[in-house]
Order: C-alpha cells, then sequence, then structure tokens
C-alpha cells in the first residue's frame, strides 16, 4: 500500500515538472534566439563589413544565420540558416526553397516556407493574420530590405507550387498550410520597396 502511495506522488511529482521544464526550454531558446538575432545583426552591419568575404568568414565559423526575417504585423523575427545547412527544413526552421534567389540579385525571388499550427516550429502560425500593404523584412548582407505584401492566394497542396508574381521585381514569396485546411496552401506575395544599410 506504501509503495502505491509512493509510486503515485512520484508519477504526480513528474507530471508537474515536466511542463515546467518544458517552460523553462522554452524561454530559454527564446533568449538564445534572440541573442542570435542581435549578434547576426551586429556582425553583418555594414559598419562591420569591410568586404564580401569577412561576412562569410563571420558566418562560416559560427555556422549561424545569414539573413533574417522580420514581419512586425504578426510579431515574428527569426533567423534563416543557409540554404545547404542541414536545419534549412521546416522541421526545424522557416526554409529557404531551393529555387531561390537571396535579395541582392536583380529580380530575385526569396521563396520561405514554415509550418503553420501550435508545434514549436510552426513559425508561419499567424501568416493568415498578415494584409495586403503589410511590410516584412529581410536583413540580409548589411541591408535591410523591405517588401509591402502586395498580394496572397490559395493553392491545393500538392507538392509543388507555380508561383505568380510580377517577375521584373524583386520578390519574397510566403508559404504555409491554409489555417483548418490539410488539402491548400496560402502564398504571399511582396514586393521590394525599398533597401537601405544597417
Amino acid at each position: 500500500m506504501k509503495k502505491n502511495k509512493l509510486l503515485g506522488m512520484s508519477l504526480m511529482i513528474i507530471g508537474l515538472l515536466l511542463p515546467i521544464r518544458e517552460y523553462l526550454i522554452n524561454i530559454y531558446m527564446n533568449r538564445t534566439k534572440e541573442a542570435r538575432i542581435v549578434s547576426y545583426l551586429k556582425a553583418t552591419s555594414i559598419t562591420n563589413i569591410p568586404n564580401e568575404s569577412t561576412h562569410h568568414e563571420v558566418n562560416d565559423q559560427r555556422n549561424d544565420y545569414i539573413a533574417i526575417l522580420e514581419i512586425p504585423a504578426i510579431s515574428l523575427k527569426k533567423g534563416l540558416v543557409d540554404i545547404a545547412n542541414e536545419f534549412n527544413d521546416i522541421e526545424y526552421n522557416i526554409a529557404i526553397m531551393e529555387s531561390s534567389n537571396l535579395p541582392n540579385i536583380k529580380n530575385s525571388n526569396l521563396i520561405l516556407a514554415a509550418h503553420n499550427g501550435n508545434s514549436p516550429v510552426s513559425f508561419f502560425k499567424d501568416l493568415e493574420m498578415l494584409g495586403i500593404g503589410e511590410h516584412a523584412y529581410i536583413y540580409y548582407n548589411g541591408y535591410k530590405y523591405t517588401y509591402q505584401i502586395a498580394n496572397y492566394y490559395v493553392v491545393e497542396k500538392k507538392g509543388t507550387i507555380n508561383i505568380t508574381r510580377d517577375m521584373t521585381k524583386n520578390t519574397l514569396t510566403l508559404i504555409t498550410c491554409k489555417n483548418d485546411s490539410d488539402t491548400e496552401q496560402i502564398v504571399y506575395i511582396g514586393y521590394l520597396i525599398d533597401q537601405k544599410a544597417y
């Protein structure tokens, strides 16, 4: 009888400690993420980059972000890893899709995808709250690229997406699953309206 009570108490304590552990891990991860973003922005600031090769040397040593995505309207600020990095995957991060170009290329299309939902990696869970005319920012290589959302549309989820955009403009494409749908995805198209050093 005593053993059963002791076992029951032990299980109850463990049951209480697990959510506390998860909460503390989330706090640590958020602080770490914020510190990495600040570190990236400082390291890549135009005043800190004497030339292009120095920028890459800093990132190779740290195996860290190559860019930062910020969308104030949905309170999102998250680092992006290199397309060749094993963690450039929606299971870990906001993923840079294979056919993307970084924003410093003329008529580029930076295509980003992330999960929607309730998991810790659902970085685009609030993407559908984004409206036409709102801004998204990419911090890359010492420059802040400002994109204005011009359009969004829903497509059937089938593994590939035809992206409809103005090919003469630098574009930011954001993709996630549509809320409350297992068969549809939503695609946001933003066009570059400003670029300035940070």
